[in-house]
């Protein structure tokens, strides 16, 4: 493995940590505040509307000024933005503090595999490692944000806020661009809609279809975890810590089920194929789900769900090199903006879906999942036919 690319799973690895803390504590925080039980689905629904409409305009941005300058920026700035949610008081202050972290954080998810791209010489591969290191990761991050939240809701938050920081200092000394486009900048830069326009040349039917993929496996995840977090808190009486040994034993899984499938289905470069068994299974999971009333068997089901899903994540990410071509930054900005736009759709779902009863989010989860079956069958015909 190249350096550039140790260092930069290095920040993934830390990234996914830090960047999970806060999570497992938000239903106790919103359950603290007296909040609607909708505010832990609009509150994420906020940060990934922002990420949905900056994701283009970071990819442009990347290319321009380096992914690993603005990999370094975007984390102090997502550090400050975490400082200020631990202090809200309000729904609104809440929703604004979100969608500004969400500025952020889109620069970052845009970024890193901007930078893996640019700087692998197997970007389909190293791309799906960083990913499970990612998916992994990130449910420890869950672990210990659940312990520091049993200490304090607002340390977890200050904690988060500093560790953030520090990897922002990491990535400014460890990580280097390659040369970059010296372009001047221009206030039509920041118009998310003509940065949409613009990415128009880089679509035909096949990455349509692939888009078309990871917007509703993204809506139908986040809406099924977002629900997940609030439902074993509000259902079962969770404390957050519980919550994190949950995540933490589904960290496991995730690794084994990545290591032992999602790998294997990348070196077969059978992926478009493989994902349609995928998600087949994922829909019989969640009928097993929303049947299941009693606390054991509802948190197997569970987990082996979340294993299974970040299957997708992992291979989807090796399946973007497929679609590329010479539109590197525009694909990498797109890919994560329809990604965006699915779980800001799951987000808004699941908080409001579940005033209406709380497995409602799980049946709305296996209809996009059922979505994305059907998705994946037209995309291998079509990229079958492409490849005549």
């Amino acid at each position: 493995m190249k350096s550039s690319i140790l260092r930069i799973n290095i920040f993934v690895f830390l990234y996914s940590l830090a960047a999970n803390f806060v999570h497992p504590v938000t239903p106790t925080f919103i359950k603290m505040l007296g909040l609607h039980d909708y505010m832990f689905g609009l509150a994420f629904g906020m940060m990934s509307l922002a990420n949905f409409l900056f994701s283009p305009f970071w990819g442009k941005m990347s290319e321009r000024l380096g992914p690993a300058r603005v990999i370094s920026f975007s984390l102090i700035g997502y550090s400050i933005m975490q400082l200020f949610f631990g202090m809200a008081t309000q729904e609104w202050q809440i929703c604004a503090v979100r969608f500004i972290g969400g500025f952020f954080i889109s620069a970052i998810s845009v970024a890193q595999i901007l930078f893996v791209m640019q700087n692998s010489d197997q970007p389909g591969k190293d791309l799906a490692l960083m990913t499970m290191n990612n998916t992994v990761v990130s449910q420890f991050g869950f672990l210990i944000g659940g312990f520091i939240g049993d200490i304090s809701v607002k340390l977890t938050c200050f904690v988060q806020a500093a560790c953030l920081a520090a990897i922002g200092v990491y990535v400014f000394f460890a990580l280097h661009d390659k040369e970059r486009k010296q372009t001047a900048f221009s206030v039509k830069d920041i118009n998310p809609f003509a940065d949409f326009a613009a990415a128009r040349d880089v679509l035909n039917t096949y990455t349509s279809l692939f888009l078309a993929i990871a917007a509703m496996s993204s809506l139908g995840a986040t809406c099924y975890e977002q629900c997940f977090n609030y439902y074993i808190k509000d259902v079962f009486g969770f404390p957050s810590s519980y919550n994190g040994i949950v995540k933490a034993i589904i960290g496991f899984v995730c690794l084994g089920l990545n290591y032992l499938v999602a790998l294997k289905i990348i070196r077969r470069g059978r992926s478009d194929f493989s994902i349609i068994w995928v998600f087949a299974l994922l829909i019989l999971l969640m009928l097993g789900v929303i049947g299941i009333e009693v606390l054991i068997p509802f948190l197997i089901v569970n987990i082996l769900f979340f294993g299974v899903n970040s299957i997708v994540k992992t291979v989807t990410h090796n399946m973007i090199v497929e679609h590329t071509g010479e539109k590197e930054a525009e694909t990498a900005g797109l890919y994560n903006a329809i990604s965006m736009l699915g779980n800001v759709a799951g987000s808004f779902l699941a908080g409001f879906v579940y005033e209406i009863g709380p497995k409602t989010s799980f049946v709305v989860s296996a209809a996009a999942m059922a979505c994305c079956l059907i998705l994946s069958i037209a995309h291998l015909n079509v990229g079958k036919k492409q490849r005549r």
